[in-house]
């Protein structure tokens, strides 16, 4: 029945199956092909995937661990660029939210700018903004700043006018309204958005470097080995792109359970 939970475990016994089930067919798709092709390349048996991740932990002199130097430099710059973004679409938001002089001027340009691929943006980025790790967090910030921004604009929209009035009604004034009536409803909603968004933000981080380069990150390593069709070390890097994504999306929601408790978007 619709809505009807789960037995306890349930979930997690799908989900499991699910995995295994997807990774049999690889091996299986694996084994086929090399059956075909015994030095085939494109779909990696399990000692190629071996050696690929023992090739990217090797230690080189000069230049380290190529999977901990580009994890590390990709990292940074997805974390610093969707924290600035979401820094700056909250107060974006809440200002064409509350402020209808704000809301005229701001959200139509963000509006067309939502709808523009933010992959199709990266040509513009790279003219006006500086190279090196400027350049990428810049990048992902503003890929992912119209939506989060409209999301955040549509949750201030969405509080009950009664709400407010009951605050004004009680001598608050309009910069308490906000402060201790619009802000706490949306912050558990703007957590809501920045999970959403986060695989927007891989999305154009991974595509900036693989365009630009940079030396360091998981795009650009990704372009350097899809030119030699080196799969089997190009696996592990989507494997802990998946991982931190899921990573991040659990870690988010955590968090927002312990912080707003209340909150319960399922009920509203």
């Amino acid at each position: 029945m619709f809505g009807r939970p789960l037995r306890p475990g349930a979930t997690a016994l799908i989900t499991a199956a699910t995995v295994v089930a997807m990774v049999a067919l690889y091996f299986w798709l694996s084994d086929w092909k090399h059956g075909q092709n015994p030095s085939d390349k494109t779909i990696p048996s399990l000692s190629q995937l071996q050696a690929g991740v023992h090739e990217l932990w090797r230690e080189r002199p000069g230049e380290g661990r190529w999977m901990l130097i580009d994890l590390r430099a990709s990292a940074l710059r997805f974390g610093l660029g969707l924290a600035l973004g979401a820094v700056v679409a909250f107060g974006v938001g809440l200002a064409t939210g509350c402020w209808e002089a704000v809301h005229a001027a701001l959200l139509p340009p963000l509006s067309v700018l939502g709808n523009v691929p933010a992959t199709a943006m990266l040509a513009v980025y790279f003219i006006f903004i500086p190279t090196g790790h400027t350049m990428f967090v810049s990048m992902v910030a503003l890929g992912v700043l119209p939506s989060l921004a409209q999301g955040v604009h549509l949750a201030v929209r969405d509080i009950k006018p009664e709400r407010l009035n009951t605050a004004r009604m009680r001598g608050a004034s309009n910069g308490e309204v906000v402060l201790h009536v619009i802000v706490p409803q949306v912050l558990p909603r703007l957590v809501d958005l920045v999970i959403h968004a986060s695989g927007l933000a891989l999305l154009i981080l991974v595509a900036s470097e693989m365009a630009i380069g940079g030396g360091e990150g998981i795009g650009y390593r990704i372009r350097l080995l899809m030119m030699k069709v080196e799969m089997a070390m190009i696996m592990p890097y989507l494997v802990a792109l998946a991982a931190v994504g899921l990573a991040i999306s659990h870690g988010l929601a955590a968090a927002q359970r312990w912080v707003f408790p209340w909150y319960q978007p399922g009920r509203r």
